[in-house]
């Protein structure tokens, strides 16, 4: 028996004695049948074809890459004007590639099969009309005007009608008339590939652009648009029609009621990324599981208590969405729950959120989150799931509200209820940044309705354009205040958002027992002075719709005044001693103010 090596001499042996014009016969011949299978291919069964302009928006985009099917509809001689059509013809709404009646040597066009061989179209009340019903067209952009269209116009015999979808920016049958058969080579199959570079690449003879595009995109892969990369195109089998008020609406997709998935996971994988930035020891999984898991280190808490509360941000979110700024909400969210589990004594463990938007943007989402992780890294507190949620019809586009729920833990001993407040107590307060996140709806009102202004108006009372003033941060107390809560040096924090200081320091005192408070103690900021004048608004009422300046205020017995004063300087914390606990007489209010207010 001949061994392997002996076999493969042999053949190179055979191989050598072959004349060399055999050879090239036979390279030729190869060569041959790869030419004609290329030939066929691309002459009967797919091409690949580039979206050089944004007719077709938003189905398809400048820069799609598309790989379209010739089979059954047309077949000819690649690299010329020679072809025949086949025994396939499109349907209504059907996206279709063809060259175009009125420039037959000009590149392919790509658009919408509207009318079929025979139907009467008509075009008014931003909407398309076939044979006197309606067209439920949900892919369009822009309104459907007729331009040079004379109506009702009646489709040829062997003809198509056909739009782009974005109807403000498309030449098509209304201004040139209809497609005749012949000129259909095939429709769209997938989107191999998706570049957001330069339209000017795409226009025919730009070879050079072209090529730089395709290597910037290798070298800067941010320029792909990876999630169209795959996305294919299957013709309805019948189209919709609005008829009698009533609609049939075959093979309705959830995207058609206004909920995109696709879009969904890509705001997910954005908070994927931020949230696990935030992930602390006790974090157990990560962001996608039905339910957030995190374990309580038993060795560090001996009679742990857990602290819970839930807080939005209120109407803060509308000056935010008219600035387009979204990050600094997403943190006062953070920043205002973990106050509120403060004042128990509590430090953060972990935070969910909750947001509802109208429509799905994943920039958007992924500023709000990039917001609250900042916040929840700087407190040590876990992003450790949420809820993001699409609602059409509840919230108008490019609208959302938000809502954030926190866990936190303290030692039993060391949890601050109020009791151990006591008369002579003296209150010091932590300045506040400005509004925080409360008493929007009376400063919307007087700035954007009562004054007029516009976000970016500069208010020279304020110092600054108003909207950037009313975006300035809820402030966390946590930080400055975590030394004094480990010591235990107070014996109740009250923390001023939504009613103000009448509203919320009671809420941390014992029966018999009312606050005294000099209202000139601490300088009030320019943004409530200015709000004061403009509605000409009573001391009364700015003290229960504002903060007035005052965020957190702290009960300090007299033998801890001086060390809590120091370690607030030593971390280079402002402050102001404000007043006094006192004794109450019965049905007196808790709260009992002296002095003016800086105004």
């Amino acid at each position: 028996m001949k061994t392997e090596n002996e076999k493969t001499e042999n053949a190179k042996k055979t191989e050598a004695n072959v004349p060399v014009k055999t050879k090239i016969q036979r390279e030729v011949i190869a060569w041959f049948w790869v030419g004609l299978v290329f030939l066929l291919i691309n002459g009967a069964i797919g091409q690949a074809r580039v979206i050089p302009s944004g007719s077709m928006e938003k189905t398809l985009l400048i820069g799609d890459h598309l790989i379209m099917s010739r089979i059954g509809y047309d077949a000819g001689i690649p690299f010329t004007n020679w072809h025949v059509p086949l025994w396939r013809n499109p349907k209504r709404q059907q996206v279709i590639i063809f060259k175009p009646p009125f420039a037959p040597d000009t590149p392919d066009y790509v658009k919408r099969v509207i009318g079929l061989p025979g139907d009467s179209i008509e075009i008014h009340d931003g909407a398309v009309w076939i044979n006197g019903q309606r067209l439920n067209e949900k892919y369009t952009t822009g309104s459907t005007e007729p331009y040079e269209l004379k109506m009702p116009y009646k489709v040829s015999s062997d003809c198509y009608f056909v739009m782009g979808d974005n109807r403000a920016n498309s030449y098509d049958s209304r201004f040139w008339g209809c497609v005749p058969r012949n000129d259909i080579i095939g429709t769209p199959v997938m989107i191999y590939m998706s570049l957001d570079v330069s339209p000017e690449a795409w226009e025919p003879g730009q070879f050079r652009e072209r090529f730089f595009a395709y290597a910037n995109a290798i070298l800067h892969p941010g320029e792909v648009r990876w999630r169209r990369i795959f996305r294919t195109f299957i013709p309805s089998l019948r189209c919709a029609f609005t008829e009698h008020g009533s609609q049939v609406t075959p093979l309705m997709k959830y995207a058609d009621a206004g909920v995109n998935i696709a879009v969904a996971d890509e705001a997910k994988q954005r908070i994927r990324h931020h949230a696990s930035r935030t992930f602390t020891p006790g974090v157990l999984g990560g962001i996608g599981s039905f339910g957030a898991l995190f374990a309580l280190d038993h060795k560090k808490w001996k009679e742990p208590v857990l602290v819970s509360s839930a807080d939005g941000v209120g109407t803060k979110l509308k000056v935010a969405m008219s600035m387009g700024v979204h990050s600094t909400v997403g943190g006062d969210l953070v920043n205002h729950c973990i106050n509120d589990i403060l004042v128990q004594g509590a430090e953060p463990l972990f935070f969910l959120d909750y947001l509802a938007l109208g429509k799905m943007d994943p920039q958007v989402v992924e500023q709000l989150v990039e917001g609250m992780s900042r916040s929840c890294r700087k407190a040590g507190c876990a992003l450790i799931g949420g809820e993001t949620a699409e609602m059409p019809g509840l919230y108008p586009p490019g609208e959302y509200d938000l809502a954030g729920f926190i866990v936190g833990v303290v030692e039993r001993k060391k949890l601050l209820t109020g009791k151990a407040v006591q008369p002579g107590d003296a209150l010091l307060a932590l300045p506040s940044a400005g509004l925080h996140t409360n008493g929007y709806s009376l400063a919307r009102k007087l700035i954007f309705e009562v004054e007029k202004l516009k976000p970016e108006t500069y208010v020279a009372e304020v110092g600054n354009k108003i909207g950037a003033e009313l975006l300035k941060p809820h402030l966390c107390y946590a930080p400055a205040l975590k030394s004094v809560l480990a010591r235990g040096w107070v014996s109740a924090l009250a923390h001023i958002t939504g009613g103000g200081i009448p509203g919320n320091l009671p809420r941390v005192l014992p029966s018999g027992i009312k606050a005294e408070i000099d209202l000139a103690s601490w300088p009030v900021p320019a943004i409530f002075k200015y709000l004061a004048k403009v509605g000409k608004i009573d001391t009364d009422e700015l003290l229960q719709s504002f903060n007035m300046g005052v965020g957190m205020i702290l009960v300090v017995p007299p033998k801890f005044v001086k060390s809590v004063e120091a370690d607030l300087k030593k971390r280079r914390e402002k402050f102001f001693r404000i007043g006094r606990i006192e004794r109450a007489e019965s049905g007196k209010s808790r709260v009992a103010f002296t002095g003016s207010l800086n105004l």
